[in-house]
């Protein structure tokens, strides 16, 4: 289901950022379901948001029998070491010129670097997303995000102010995705099954997905399409399985 925003009335970027709390892609308002209304006094809702969640709070391991988190962190550090945040990154985006894409908000080389070594120290104390939220606020100087038009104007696709809470959650939790998937193969596991977190805020995709069997290729290749600050896992499938 499509959520219409209750301030600018565009239908279908909404957010959802805790129970009953959502944010409009598009004007960057908070809504409150249903409708979506918009949310009164949203200041003071975002200070009840659910940002003292730690990170290992929000990859479901808990659902992983015998999961070795040692082996879980080394992955995953590992990945982040030579992980070139392709979304991100002004140096990875081939279709245009590296000052084009720094003028539409993409990070820089600095940017990304700065952004990686917050990641690393969150991953390795077990952060919260409050934590991780402040230094990338604070470090990385974001701008407006843009994107181009066909006729090669640009229209506002996310706010700066908004960037700093979006990036710490996605990012957050596609490292953790993918350092899951690697620890997977190399203990030689080839297929997983999608593991949704079930709940009121659960989008139609992601439930639809849920308990759908897969290779670690396509469940990669799936999360990839997958809406910002999904909170979606995976569990290992065993040959007996």
């Amino acid at each position: 289901m499509k959520l219409e925003c209750g301030n600018c009335k565009k239908i279908g970027r909404i957010i959802e950022l805790d129970k009953g709390i959502y944010k409009c892609v598009y004007c960057q308002e908070l809504n409150q379901v249903p409708g979506v209304q918009r949310q009164e006094g949203h200041n003071h809702v975002e200070e009840k948001l659910s940002n003292d969640i730690k990170i290992w709070d929000w990859t479901n391991i808990q659902e992983n029998a015998g999961f070795n988190y040692s082996d879980y962190l080394k992955s995953i550090l590992s990945l982040l070491k030579k992980d070139d945040f392709g979304t991100l990154s002004a140096s990875q985006q081939t279709e245009l010129t590296y000052d084009k894409a720094v003028e539409l908000g993409l990070l820089t080389n600095s940017d990304v670097n700065k952004l990686r070594i917050i990641l690393r120290d969150g991953f390795k104390k077990n952060k919260d997303m409050q934590e991780i939220q402040s230094q990338i606020k604070e470090y990385i100087p974001l701008k407006d995000r843009f994107t181009l038009k066909e006729d090669g104007t640009k229209t506002l696709a996310l706010s700066a102010d908004a960037r700093p809470e979006i990036i710490a959650r996605t990012e957050t939790l596609r490292l953790a995705n993918e350092g899951l998937i690697k620890t997977y193969e190399d203990n030689n596991v080839k297929k997983v099954s999608w593991l949704a977190t079930l709940s009121e805020r659960t989008c139609d995709v992601c439930m639809q997905l849920d308990g759908q069997i897969m290779t670690n290729e396509q469940y990669l290749s799936q999360r990839e399409q997958i809406h910002p600050c999904c909170r979606c896992s995976c569990l290992a499938l065993t040959e007996q399985d």
